[in-house]
């Protein structure tokens, strides 16, 4: 994918950004979010998928003001670098970047504005739902939001579960929003742990991803 280089006006330092285009007129853009593994092959995937799905897709690397182009493997050394720099990335920071995306998509790309984040994306997603200004909707898969549950996003937003989830537990977070917030639909998917929509993850069941997905599609065709 295409690279930008993307800044917001509270840091000096800028940041990296996947962009890419639809073949034809986009239905929107979409902020993707990632994990807190960079952007890596899951996160390259999924952004091919909505690109396939007509829409214009921006993907900023929040890591990079830890390190350029921070990418961490799915092991144990990889979670704990992904934790660290999760950690040295103030969320105020990183929502500064997705209000930098939204700019950039009022300038460069046409439709409605969307966010989708995945776990620590996710948690940003809902953040962002609730402090950005211009979002006509966003997603989140299996984010710990439960900790911002006091936060009421003030666009339509969607969540997503994974039912084996160790982390993230997709019953308990599903009631937990239920209960504070009952217009947002919540959804948990029995069959799947935590990074169901990443493909050959272990305790992911394809059919899981793909019916969240298409939840948010719709989701997003009703906003638009």
């Amino acid at each position: 994918m295409p690279t930008i280089e993307l800044h917001n006006p509270h840091h000096d330092e800028g940041i990296a950004a996947m962009v890419q285009a639809p073949a034809g007129s986009p239905r929107g853009t979409i902020i993707l979010l990632q994990e807190i593994f960079g952007l890596d092959h899951n996160m390259c995937a999924d952004a091919d998928r909505w690109v396939a799905a007509g829409f214009h897709v921006i993907m900023p690397s929040l890591f990079d003001r830890v390190q350029r182009g921070f990418l961490a493997k799915h092991d144990k050394a990889g979670f704990a670098a992904g934790f660290a720099a999760m950690g040295e990335t103030p969320d105020e920071q990183a929502i500064d970047d997705v209000r930098a995306c939204i700019g950039w998509a009022k300038i460069n790309a046409e439709g409605p504005i969307f966010v989708i984040g995945y776990c620590y994306g996710g948690r940003l997603a809902w953040l962002a739902a609730n402090g950005c200004d211009g979002i006509a909707g966003a997603a989140v898969y299996y984010g710990d939001v439960l900790r911002h549950a006091d936060v009421a996003p003030r666009c339509p937003l969607i969540c997503h579960f994974g039912g084996k989830d160790p982390f993230l537990p997709g019953e308990r977070f599903v009631n937990g929003i239920r209960d504070r917030h009952p217009t947002v639909p919540a959804h948990n998917y029995a069959n799947s742990g935590h990074g169901f929509n990443n493909s050959g993850t272990p305790d992911a069941d394809p059919r899981d991803a793909d019916l969240a997905r298409r939840r948010t599609l719709a989701f997003f065709s009703a906003i638009s």
